[in-house]
């Protein structure tokens, strides 16, 4: 259902078509159904999201947070990406800087299913640390290594506080095929069979 739903959308919403997949992907084998999302942009990853959890049978619940400072035009797109898919009803956009937005976001859902951080956001391993308490699973998007001198993933600092990490090295498909990146991080001992 997710390449159908995604192919509706306009291109160029952000990431790459097998970053979809593997969010789809993620969100459907743990089950999610509460997740919040670092970085909206244009709303794709919010729509593969909503769509797995659609199609494992369940009401979805996500928040999506950005400022669209970086992009300003791009919340006018999310906003119109989210109802053309039919998901107004179960994304609710969140406008504001993460650091500032997430206290007061996990005071009111309490723990998620799932989070994703976009790297792009140059909070990748603080977003990170001010998550973990409320979820036992990230979706980690532009874990590539940052040739434009932004901040990187400490992946020796998240594996430190008990987490699995899988880096897979993504390419765009179109255009010039640069590395993107995303990864999947689950807490030892509660997504796997680890202790």
């Amino acid at each position: 259902m997710i390449n159908k739903t995604l192919a509706q959308m306009e291109t160029g919403l952000g990431s790459t078509e097998q970053g979809y997949l593997v969010m789809y992907s993620v969100a459907r084998a743990i089950q999610a159904v509460r997740i919040i999302e670092i970085g909206t942009h244009k709303g794709g990853s919010a729509i593969a999201f909503c769509q797995a959890v659609l199609d494992n049978g369940h009401t979805p619940h996500i928040w999506t947070i950005d400022d669209w400072s970086r992009r300003p035009g791009s919340k006018g797109r999310a906003l119109a990406n989210i109802s053309q898919a039919g998901f107004t009803k179960y994304i609710e956009l969140v406008q504001g800087r993460s650091e500032d937005v997430l206290p007061s976001l996990f005071q009111r859902v309490q723990r998620v299913d799932a989070v994703l951080i976009d790297g792009g956001m140059d909070r990748g391993t603080e977003d990170f640390i001010l998550c973990e308490p409320h979820t036992d699973c990230f979706v980690l998007k532009d874990t590539k290594p940052r040739a434009d001198g932004g901040r990187e993933w400490d992946w020796g600092k998240i594996e430190e506080k008990g987490w699995n990490v899988v880096n897979l090295p993504t390419r765009h498909l179109k255009g010039d095929g640069h590395l993107v990146g995303i990864a999947i991080a689950t807490r030892r001992g509660k997504c796997d069979d680890t202790a």
